[in-house]
């Protein structure tokens, strides 16, 4: 009998052991955040949970509270604010928000809905605070380098995480890493307003591009005529260098013509000759007629042009 029973006994303390190790450890996942409370209680100098396997008192002496601390996004609703200049704006923000102090989070919050009215309560209020401190060409000017305007989204985005992100991690242990304006809209009253002020901007920008274009346009065409009249005077220059020498060296050849006119004749015939038969042609003529006499006998025709020169 007492061997019969020793593998029961065996398996009772092992499913006893699993039990007893189930209602004093946890575990907590790397995608969630954790906290004990004690009687129900989450003590001040209590800490976040990391991921990882803990230890706890069995319940009701210890309970655990699990949240997910992947990033959430909250959106608001379209609202009304007051710009510096007291110009009415609706605007629409978002706010990526994640659990960071679980500790806090419970004792403060305790679930996901509330927290999502604390940061819309808090959203709102910093969201009135920022946009009521920038003037309204902030949020809708077109850019202007020249006057230094430009829209200023980035940096009213950027104090609005920075103030919501403090308020709601002192408070409830919230990280807001992210905060933007999805949406922003006019009043009908200031609508046309609006339009004509930004249609106006386009009108200036538009003549200011059209000026410096022109401007741009006479730079140019003044150059080119400047270049062309350079141009023009160099080729006159150069013109004039190439005659005088064409002149100078017709100088130099009638000079030599003038001492040897047969040397003159005989070229003038060889010039012609060449002209006559520059393409294929058949020529029945008399050997004896200029330019042909050139082809005969060379004495001969020396002599008949010593004879035409005399």
């Amino acid at each position: 009998m007492r061997k019969a029973n020793l593998p029961t006994i065996l398996v009772a303390i092992l499913v006893a052991s699993i039990l007893i190790l189930r209602l004093v450890s946890f575990q907590v996942r790397e995608t969630q955040v954790a906290v004990k409370a004690t009687f129900g209680d989450v003590p001040k100098d209590t800490g976040s949970l990391e991921p990882g396997l803990h230890w706890k008192w069995p319940w009701p002496v210890q309970e655990i509270y699990r949240y997910d601390r992947r990033l959430r996004v909250y959106q608001d609703i379209l609202d009304e604010v007051q710009t510096k200049d007291g110009k009415p704006i609706l605007v629409n923000c978002y706010v990526g928000w994640r659990i960071i102090d679980a500790a806090k989070f419970q004792r403060r919050v305790q679930n996901e809905e509330r927290a999502e009215e604390k940061i819309g309560k808090i959203l709102r209020d910093q969201k009135g605070a920022v946009i009521g401190g920038h003037f309204f060409s902030d949020l809708i000017s077109l850019r202007d380098e020249e006057k230094g305007l430009e829209p200023k989204f980035g940096e009213i985005e950027g104090k609005i995480r920075e103030n919501v992100s403090a308020k709601l991690g002192d408070l409830y242990g919230i990280d807001v890493p992210v905060v933007g304006i999805k949406r922003l809209e006019l009043p009908q009253q200031i609508t046309i307003d609006v339009f004509k002020r930004m249609e106006n901007e386009r009108m200036r920008l538009a003549e200011k591009y059209r000026s410096e274009g022109e401007r741009l346009a006479t730079e140019i065409r003044a150059d080119a005529d400047r270049q062309r009249e350079e141009i023009l005077a160099e080729a006159m220059a150069k013109a004039k260098r190439t005659m005088g020498e064409a002149d100078a060296n017709a100088a130099e050849y009638y000079e030599e013509f003038a001492k040897n006119p047969e040397l003159a004749i005989f070229l003038r015939k060889l010039e012609a000759l060449e002209g006559t038969l520059e393409r294929r042609a058949t020529v029945v003529l008399d050997g004896r007629s200029a330019p042909f006499d050139v082809l005969e006998d060379p004495q001969t025709s020396l002599n008949r042009i010593e004879e035409e020169a005399q």
